[in-house]
């Protein structure tokens, strides 16, 4: 999963098939995302993710 930041919030910008089957989706809160995954493994998006 790739995590970039819009404004004050961070949000998924990329998920794996097995974060997929889990319900995490594009767009996601990673708050969110960490509540349904506590143990979530998190890397930042360089700027041309955006």
């Amino acid at each position: 999963m790739t995590v970039i930041k819009q404004g004050s919030r961070r949000l998924i910008a990329s998920a794996c098939p097995a974060a997929q089957k889990v319900g995490l989706i594009e767009g996601m809160a990673v708050v969110k995302a960490q509540a349904m995954v506590p143990d979530l493994h998190i890397i930042n998006a360089g700027p041309r993710a955006r």
